[in-house]
């Protein structure tokens, strides 16, 4: 009886032993798994200017004022075209604001545009191109001046005037 013990302790041990290991057959495996999701959104054009009031001090006929400083971050996610657009023009001599893309020296007449220039929507004040990355920005300056060296309007009192200017912002084209 006491072979029969270790006979069958010799089969069943390695019965067990070779059950219990896990199998290296192919189709015996776990398999991991992750979930992605994202938001998609609709393109967007978005952009901050800064400052958003300028005071370009006092100025008469025959003059240009100093220009001021702007910057415009293209917080959107495609590639702009800017266009300023006078809203409520006040006054005519807001007809001869001007910009400059390049560089603002008041003493360089090249690369200084008319408002009117930019009502032609071919002319572009600005591209931006879109932010490297999504939620990024893109900036680009310019700068804005009054010159009514060409003025002809007569100017009857000291008066304080303003207007606003729209940016209209587009797909680049």
């Amino acid at each position: 009886m006491r072979l029969s013990k270790v006979f069958a302790a010799l089969i069943f041990v390695p019965l067990i032993f070779f059950s219990a290991m896990p199998s290296l057959d192919a189709d015996d495996y776990y398999n991991s798994t992750i979930t992605v999701s994202v938001n998609l959104i609709e393109p967007v054009a978005r952009v901050e200017i800064s400052p958003d009031v300028i005071d370009l001090g006092n100025i008469t006929k025959g003059y240009s004022t100093n220009y001021a400083n702007l910057s415009f971050n293209n917080t959107g996610n495609f590639d702009i075209e800017i266009h300023p657009v006078l809203e409520n023009n006040s006054s005519d001599a807001f007809n001869y604001l001007e910009f400059n893309t390049a560089s603002c020296s008041t003493s360089s007449s090249s690369g200084w545009h008319n408002m009117s220039y930019y009502s032609n929507i071919s002319n572009s004040f600005l591209s931006i191109d879109k932010p490297d990355v999504f939620g990024g920005q893109r900036t680009d300056y310019a700068c804005l001046r009054l010159n009514l060296q060409k003025y002809g309007n007569q100017i009857d009192s000291n008066l304080t005037v303003s207007t606003d200017i729209v940016f209209w912002i587009m797909p680049e084209q």
